[in-house]
This record gives C-alpha cells, structure tokens and sequence, in this order.
C-alpha cells in the first residue's frame, strides 16, 4: 500500500472515530448539566458547535490565509455558479411541500419537522455529516471511485442501529449527496438536501430524488460530449 494512501486512511479513521467521540461525549456532559425537556436542544447544538470549532475555527486562527482558503476549496465549503442554482430549487422544493402538505391539512407533519426547535434538530446532521463524509473524508483522496466508497460506506455505517435496510438505504441516498457535491463543488446543496430528507416531508423528498436523478442524466450526457469531443481532436 502506498504511504500517501496509509496515510489517508488513517485521517479518515481518525475523521471516522471523531464523530463518535463528539457524539457520545457532547451526549453524556449533555445529559449530566441540561434538564431532560431540553436535552435535544442542547445536545444537537452542542455537536455543531463542537465539529466547526474543531474542523474551522481552530483552522482558521492557526493556519495563514493561503493555507485555510485551500482548505476551505478542497472541502467544498464554498458557493459556485451551480450551488447557487440547486440551491435555489431545493429551497423552492421545500417550501413547496411544506405548502402543498399544509393544504392537504398534514399540519402534523409539519409540526413535526418544523415546530418548536425541532427545525434546529434537524439541522444537526446535514451540517455534521455533510462536513464530515462528503467534505473532509473525500478531499483525502485522489481517485473518485475511492471518494465516493469511501465515504458513502463510512457514512452508511452511521445508520447501523435502522438495521441492514437503513443501512443500504443510507449508502444510497449518501451516493446521491455525494453527486450533489461533485455537481456543485459545494456541501451547502448537498446540505440542504440532506435536511429535507430529514424533515421527512414526501413531497419534498421525491422532488429531491428527482432533481437529482435529472442533474446525474445532465453529467452524464455533458461528460458525454466532452470526450466524444476530445476524441474527434
């Protein structure tokens, strides 16, 4: 095995041993210091705060300019002409099925997905998890096959406790994040999906699926032309 891949592999172990570390830490001073009608709030909360202070702002004060720009680059924590525009439709996305499901009177799914703090809940794993799995765990990488087993099989194994089904049901909806932030060259589409898949609201969530799946067809037909086109010069 090359050294750079051994290397690589044991930041993404590291990585990998973090999220559990930060989860299960943050959850038991949680639930020794915040009453138990807060503990959600405080512990979501906790998680996010704690992953940006470790993965950015200690980043930020240590490394020179240079260096934490590239940083930022190679974990797609940045906007391009394509995140702006799938980010926009998936933002339309959402508030369309929050209305359309409103019309039909599900105000309990609503409730449930947006009421009180639980619109900040949700909000826990996109941030995490996007970061993690398809920002820093990839950028180790050279090889896309690698990026993409590699981090959608981590990632995948996050969902051990939904069984074997949860699990592959994860590895494929991570694949389709995963495009997402190859499309776009940004976490924040792939986030925002992420949410609305988490929100659980059917409408949004197929219309999710469905842009994806069109946006995977566009690649695949551009790529297509491109080396068609490089194979006539």
């Amino acid at each position: 095995m090359p050294k750079i891949l051994k290397n690589n592999l044991w930041k993404t172990i590291i990585i990998y041993l973090s999220w559990w570390f930060i989860l299960l830490g943050t959850s038991a001073i949680t639930k020794l210091l915040i009453s138990p009608n807060y503990y959600m709030l405080f512990f979501y909360g906790s998680v996010i705060l704690v992953t940006y202070v470790i993965y950015l702002i200690i980043p930020f004060i240590k490394w020179d300019r240079l260096k934490f720009n590239h940083y930022i680059k190679s974990i797609k924590l940045q906007m391009t002409f394509q995140s702006w525009v799938v980010s926009i439709l998936l933002l339309l996305i959402l508030f369309l099925g929050i209305g359309v499901h409103s019309k039909l009177g599900q105000t309990e799914l609503i409730l449930a997905s947006f009421g009180g703090f639980n619109w900040f809940i949700y909000m826990q794993p996109p941030l995490v998890e996007e970061l993690l799995f398809r920002g820093l765990i990839p950028s180790f990488f050279n090889k896309t096959s690698t990026k993409f087993l590699v981090s959608n099989t981590l990632f995948a194994t996050l969902h051990i406790k939904q069984g074997f089904q949860g699990i592959i049901i994860s590895f494929i909806l991570g694949a389709l994040l995963y495009f997402l932030v190859k499309y776009t060259q940004s976490l924040i589409p792939s986030m925002l999906a992420h949410y609305i898949i988490n929100a659980n609201l059917s409408l949004a969530l197929l219309s999710v699926l469905f842009l994806t799946m069109i946006l995977i067809m566009f690649s695949i037909v551009k790529t297509k032309k491109e080396t068609n086109h490089y194979e006539r010069l």
